[in-house]
Parts: C-alpha cells; sequence; structure tokens
C-alpha cells in the first residue's frame, strides 16, 4: 500500500532567508504498529490528528494574513500531513530526505524520532 503525505509551502519574504523554513505538521495516521494484533490501540485524535488539525488551520490563517499584509513572514514555511508514523517515521523520514536533497537548512532533524 502507498504512503502519501499532504504538504503546502508559504513563501517567505526576505530573500536572506530563502534556504531555511519552518516546519508545522502531523500525522494523520492512526493505525497500530502491529496490524495483526486486533487488540491494538489506534488513538487516532488523540494521537496526532490534533497536529494535523493545528497545521492546517496555521496554514490557512497564515496565508490569509499574509495576503491581506496584517503579518509579514520572513522565513518559508511548510505545513505538512504525514503518513506511517505508527510504522516507523515513514513519512516525516521521506519529507526530510526531500529537503536535504533540495540543500534546505532545519530538514535535519526532520523524520528523527525525538528522545527524552
Amino acid at each position: 500500500m502507498p504512503l502519501e503525505n499532504v504538504y503546502a509551502i508559504l513563501p517567505g519574504s526576505d530573500p536572506n532567508l530563502a534556504k531555511t523554513l519552518f516546519i508545522v505538521s502531523g500525522h494523520f495516521d492512526s493505525r497500530p504498529s502491529n496490524v495483526m494484533d486486533p487488540a491494538a490501540d489506534a488513538p487516532g485524535a488523540d494521537d496526532d490528528a490534533s497536529g494535523v488539525a493545528v497545521s492546517v488551520e496555521c496554514a490557512r490563517l497564515l496565508s490569509k494574513a499574509g495576503q491581506t499584509g496584517a503579518v509579514r513572514i520572513g522565513r518559508r514555511l511548510l505545513f505538512a500531513a504525514v503518513s506511517g508514523e505508527e510504522q516507523g517515521l515513514l513519512g516525516a523520514t521521506h519529507l526530510g530526505g526531500m529537503g536535504e536533497a533540495t540543500g534546505l537548512h532545519g530538514w535535519r532533524n526532520a523524520g528523527r524520532r525525538h528522545r527524552g
């Protein structure tokens, strides 16, 4: 089954920051890692659908604010909804690979599990 990411880019207005961007993302899969366990928890909205909602709403509001001139956005913003996170951060890893291939700064940590 192919996995796909969905993303949108809001361009920044400062040419000195053209290769710098901020990523706002969430993942939209809620499938458990062990798909063969019918009792496994797949928390859905409590997992990270809320992160996708934040990403989409930020994209909507900031794109409108940028068009009206209410906000000046210097850096490029990437809003993403990634898939395959429950199966090993597949979507974020793919997204990170895209950034590294294009030479954008700030992608080094995309797709890597944060330890805390």
